[in-house]
């Protein structure tokens, strides 16, 4: 279990209480048809038991092509090419991070704001370890780190 008072800072809003947890994408195109089914499923089942709502925001991040390096000097020439094919192939990639944002309405707890945390906190916790178990990497954010994202938006 994940203690956001020790791993995070969560952070109030007009709203409510925020958290909010980055995770990037697994390229699933590329998993074999059992694999992917077994993904949609936990995916599926994490989405149906949700009984609370939650925001995500896909945020791509553009790759730049890596150029590919050969040691033996009589294939330089045709290195230099693939290179270039390589990097025009890539040119367009992007990498993705899925942003999760978790509330707690203050319309839903008592006015003791260790209510409203302790919500906040097995939200969160509900939607990393279902993370997790899609064999996902989640990674609770900071306050500074979700406030310099949502710069990059406006």
């Amino acid at each position: 279990m994940l203690s956001i008072r020790e791993e995070v800072e969560y952070w109030s809003s007009s709203e409510g209480y925020m958290g909010a947890i980055a995770v990037d994408g697994i390229g699933i195109e590329f998993y074999d048809d059992e694999s992917r089914m077994a993904i949609y499923n936990l995916y599926t089942e994490f989405l149906n038991g949700l009984d609370f709502p939650i925001s995500i925001y896909v945020y791509s991040i553009k790759e730049e092509g890596h150029p590919v390096y050969t040691t033996r000097e009589d294939l330089s020439s045709i290195s230099n090419g693939l290179n270039e094919m390589i990097a025009g192939i890539t040119r367009n990639i992007a990498k993705k991070r899925f942003i999760l944002i978790v509330k707690v309405r203050y319309y839903e707890v008592s006015l003791i704001k260790s209510d409203g945390i302790r919500i906040l906190e097995e939200r969160l916790n509900y939607v990393y370890e279902n993370l997790k178990g899609m064999g996902l990497n989640p990674r609770l954010m900071t306050y500074s780190e979700y406030e310099d994202l949502i710069g990059e938006f406006i």
